[in-house]
């Protein structure tokens, strides 16, 4: 399913950000309750341990950003206003199971961008990395099955761009 939204009366960072929030909120809350998911009989769940294997595979949001700046902005936004959200309405405690983020961008050096990426593949519970803000970088060679949601901060330039970097998903 592709979703794609045009803000009115805020901009596109703040409708991402806005995204961002909604949607950790709601994964959290499931991770926490996951009883909410089995009780859903539409998904045929049976256990709290099947519904968190399937939240496995959808907590990680990947935020695409056409410049390094877009993901710097809303690296900052994670500490000065989706944790503060999230602990507000008592999603997360404060200082304790924050959202953790990555960035991947040719920026980073390779080392780094693979021990990000051993993170995602080799994980027992809960996802450590809630968010990977990254660049066109993440088009080409990242293959991850626990990437399922995926964020355009603003269309790339040209449909073979989105192309590559939707395929992420």
């Amino acid at each position: 399913i592709i979703i794609g939204t045009l803000p009115h009366n805020k901009t596109i960072r703040y409708a991402v950000i806005d995204l961002i929030k909604y949607y950790a909120e709601l994964i959290r809350t499931y991770w926490k309750q996951p009883t909410l998911l089995v009780n859903d009989t539409q998904l045929g769940l049976k256990s709290e341990e099947e519904a968190q294997e399937l939240l496995k595979n959808y907590t990680t949001i990947l935020e695409y950003n056409l410049a390094k700046r877009d993901g710097s902005a809303i690296n900052q936004s994670v500490g000065t206003m989706i944790n503060p959200y999230l602990g507000k309405i008592g999603v997360i405690t404060p200082n304790k199971d924050e959202l953790k983020f990555e960035t991947l961008t040719g920026d980073v050096r390779f080392k780094d961008i693979r021990v990000v990426l051993n993170k995602l593949e080799n994980r027992e519970g809960k996802p450590e990395i809630d968010l990977i803000t990254a660049t066109s970088m993440i088009s080409h060679g990242v293959d991850i099955d626990s990437l399922n949601f995926m964020i355009f901060h603003g269309m790339p330039h040209n449909t073979a761009e989105y192309v590559q970097a939707h395929s992420r998903i």
